[in-house]
């Protein structure tokens, strides 16, 4: 077992994957110097790892982010969060004014990038079944981050 960089890239739109740090999980990655989570391409596999920290060049350190829909929060390990929309302006963070266009770094626990295409990971669920998983991580995510939604 080993600590692993990555990075976190946004996609601006409602695919994004919600992260946070000390948590387990998975996500849509693929390798390209390093691994590449919340990926959108068509080759993306299941990457499984805990993710440790997650940093911004910009903003510092991060506890998480967390995606519903258009709308993004970052909240950094003070406490304090920042809000972007995907849909308005993609990027700009709304309290600094500032467009957000670096990815995040990650330090990543183990992590293992299957072979399992993502677009097919969760296929043998029903529809109501993949919407319990992701509505359960997403509620997960957010008592972790100590946000409402």
């Amino acid at each position: 077992m080993e600590k692993t960089k990555a990075r976190y890239r946004i996609r601006f739109y409602d695919l994004d994957t919600p992260i946070a740090a000390n948590y387990t999980g998975c996500w849509p990655a693929h390798l390209s110097d390093g691994i590449i989570m919340n990926s959108s391409k068509d080759d993306a596999c299941l990457l499984n790892a805990t993710v440790l920290e997650i940093n911004h060049p910009k903003l510092g350190s991060i506890k998480g982010i967390y995606t519903f829909g258009l709308d993004y929060k970052i909240i950094l390990t003070n406490g304090s969060e920042l809000t972007m929309n995907a849909e308005e302006t993609p990027g700009l963070i709304y309290e600094k004014n500032e467009i957000l266009d670096e990815d995040f770094d990650i330090v990543l626990w183990n992590p293992v990038l299957t072979e399992v295409p993502y677009k097919y990971a969760f296929a043998g669920l029903d529809t109501a079944e993949r919407k319990l998983i992701w509505e359960r991580r997403k509620n997960n995510l957010a008592q972790k981050l100590k946000i409402k939604i």
